[in-house]
């Protein structure tokens, strides 16, 4: 049972160049980017259920997760570009606060440190549906893609403000306000 939460992030990185692939084919690039949420889903659940939480894990569920939100990017840029455009300035701020942030983890930590935060799950699985539904339906509204943007912004400006006050990565830490059980 320890290793299940790594072999679900696994799954999720070697399904990047699967959902690039599918790319083409609305309904498998869906499904294969549902599968890949559940999996980003379940495999911390797992591990906090089952007290199987390693280094490795947290780090394998950061590759994942910045391998599918590359993935699923590049699909948006070179498929659905006219969903971007109406929202740019807002994908912008995200994409640049979270640049900062890997940078202040880097100087800071030596190392990338991304801290999941209940923020950054809800602005994920915000996102996550609105990019399924665009897949499968077509465009969604200006507001809901602003609205969906503008949690992830604030959720990426909680992240860098935790790593610029810690001292030492939490990659658990759930808020600003609340630190990790770990």
């Amino acid at each position: 049972m320890k290793h299940i939460p790594n072999i679900l992030s696994a799954l999720r990185i070697a399904l990047s160049p699967v959902l690039v692939a599918m790319a083409d084919q609305p309904v498998w690039l869906a499904a294969f980017m549902l599968l890949a949420g559940i999996t980003d889903a379940i495999d911390g659940l797992i591990a906090r259920r089952f007290d199987c939480h390693t280094a490795l894990g947290a780090c394998l569920d950061s590759v994942a997760d910045w391998m599918f939100f590359i993935s699923v990017g590049w699909i948006f840029c070179t498929r659905y570009e006219s969903v971007l455009r109406a929202c740019l300035l807002e994908l912008l701020l995200v994409i640049a606060v979270r640049l900062i942030a890997l940078v202040v983890g880097w100087v800071r930590f030596g190392r990338f440190v991304s801290v999941h935060t209940i923020g950054n799950k809800l602005s994920a699985m915000l996102a996550f549906v609105v990019l399924v539904r665009i897949v499968l339906c077509g465009p969604v509204p200006v507001g809901i893609m602003r609205s969906v943007l503008i949690v992830a912004i604030a959720a990426a400006l909680e992240e860098l403000i935790i790593l610029l006050c810690s001292r030492t990565p939490d990659p658990n830490r759930r808020s600003l306000f609340f630190r990790s059980k770990h």
